[in-house]
């Protein structure tokens, strides 16, 4: 091929998730070093701190631009009940089309500029944030509109966060059921979709954010590398709390030991301000009685 590939990156990631930034980086990273002639598209939430922070060209996952329609942002000159009533039902229809259905042609647009829209990373099977018309609605109009502009679709390492909606299941589901792959990041993942009735072939593979490459100990100018640990709060995840948080914690606890032992300096801080500070100070405690204090160890 002597032109760019081009794929297209779907996501609700930005800067602000330490979990879904190192999660697009080791996509981009893995993408690049097998491709290449390739150009990324970051198609996310927030297009300034995608390209500032993975140096990638992006487009807004909502499809809205500048555009403005005239004909109803316009002075409304006109008279009489009827013509108000209409000019209302208009407003009321384009809201509708923006707030939900989202710039569908700028969507379609950039999907025929796209030779793969690759859904990546994270937690993308969630109708939490926002209801079911925000991500998995999303996640559906770019997937419908990649299929009919004849652009291949692939879903890799995603999982299931929280579908609570029949609605947000009937987008999620529909919009992998578009997808010619499809990988998930745990079998947890695949069990659920299976009780949801989504019987399409599908894989499990490990959290693609274990495909970062590991920094060497040391910089260019001999001062050490820092590893950044970001312990999440239980309720993040666990809808009741069992055994298998506490064994997330001591696994976590096991390898900053190690990291501490091979020369790095770890880094404790929250990428979820409200739920996880708390938990990084506690983890900070555990670390300290297990390790003993030492300046490696950073709490932010």
């Amino acid at each position: 091929m002597n032109r760019l590939l081009r794929i297209g990156l779907l996501g609700p990631y930005h800067s602000r998730n330490f979990g879904d930034t190192s999660i697009q980086m080791a996509v981009i990273a893995n993408l690049r070093r097998s491709f290449p002639k390739l150009e990324l598209v970051g198609i996310c939430s927030d297009p300034p701190d995608t390209e500032r922070t993975h140096g990638i060209t992006a487009f807004p996952i909502s499809g809205r631009s500048n555009i403005s329609d005239a004909r109803i942002q316009g002075e409304d000159k006109s008279r009489g009940r009827h013509i108000r009533i209409h000019k209302r039902v208009l407003r009321k229809i384009r809201s509708i089309y923006k707030n939900r259905v989202g710039w569908v042609h700028n969507i379609a647009g950039c999907c025929r500029s796209l030779d793969l829209l690759l859904i990546a990373g994270s937690g993308q099977l969630d109708d939490f944030w926002g209801g079911p018309w925000k991500h998995p609605f999303s996640m559906l109009i770019w997937s419908l509109l990649a299929r009919l502009n004849g652009v291949k679709v692939a879903v890799f390492g995603i999982g299931w966060d929280d579908l609570s909606t029949r609605l947000g299941k009937i987008f999620a589901l529909s919009a992998l059921r578009l997808a010619q792959y499809r990988s998930f990041r745990d079998r947890g993942t695949v069990e659920k979709l299976s009780a949801s009735g989504f019987r399409l072939k599908s894989y499990v593979c490990p959290d693609p954010a274990f495909g970062l490459n590991t920094p060497s100990t040391k910089h260019g100018d001999n001062t050490p590398a820092v590893i950044m640990v970001c312990p999440i709060a239980s309720r993040a995840w666990l809808e009741r709390a069992d055994s298998s948080y506490g064994k997330y914690i001591e696994e976590l606890v096991d390898s900053c030991v190690k990291w501490l032992k091979e020369g790095y300096v770890v880094r404790l801080a929250s990428s979820q301000t409200v739920m996880d500070t708390p938990v990084a100070l506690e983890f900070a405690a555990k670390l300290k009685a297990v390790f003993g204090e030492t300046d490696m160890l950073q709490v932010y």
